[in-house]
């Protein structure tokens, strides 16, 4: 037979297949502050999309910047830039604009890393009062008028040289 519960040594999709069972994802509900994550999962990735719902409340929501920002705040100690460098190795088409527009590739780990040295950048450039209110409305427009024009152009441009520089 099956062991159940499966071991925690390995992670909770192979242990969950390894007894028979159906993996389970991560979710979120941040309306009701639920998350639930899987032993493998970063952290702090599930908690932080319901502390950024609860703390920004965004009216407009992008899924690029919402992913980027819950994982730039996962509690893990990671080189963003390089996490995404390595995300988007062979896509040309993996370019801050087009991932922000729904345009890039749809892989989750590619909106996830580039969003996140994304976000990072937004943080560090424009400081954390301009970043929350930028969260309330994540899109492009409203990013141009919380940052301007010039600083967020200048943002883009150096997230998308970095993730091209070898």
């Amino acid at each position: 037979g099956t062991r159940w519960p499966p071991s925690l040594g390995r992670s909770s999709a192979e242990a969950m297949r390894s007894a028979g069972r159906q993996a389970l994802e991560g979710f979120v509900d941040p309306m009701l502050a639920l998350a639930h994550t899987t032993l493998d999962a970063p952290p702090g990735y599930e908690i932080a999309r319901v502390l950024l719902h609860r703390a920004a409340r965004p009216t407009v929501e992008n899924r690029f910047i919402t992913e980027g920002t819950a994982t730039l705040f996962d509690m893990t100690d990671r080189d963003r830039i390089a996490v995404a460098r390595q995300a988007v190795r062979g896509q040309r088409r993996a370019t801050v604009r087009r991932l922000w527009a729904g345009e890039g590739p749809r892989d989750a780990a590619v909106v996830r890393a580039v969003g996140a040295a994304f976000v990072e950048r937004l943080v560090k450039e424009g400081g954390r009062d301009r970043f929350l209110a930028f969260l309330r409305d994540q899109s492009p427009e409203n990013a141009r008028a919380v940052y301007g024009a010039e600083t967020l152009d200048g943002i883009v441009a150096a997230v998308d040289a970095d993730l091209r520089r070898r």
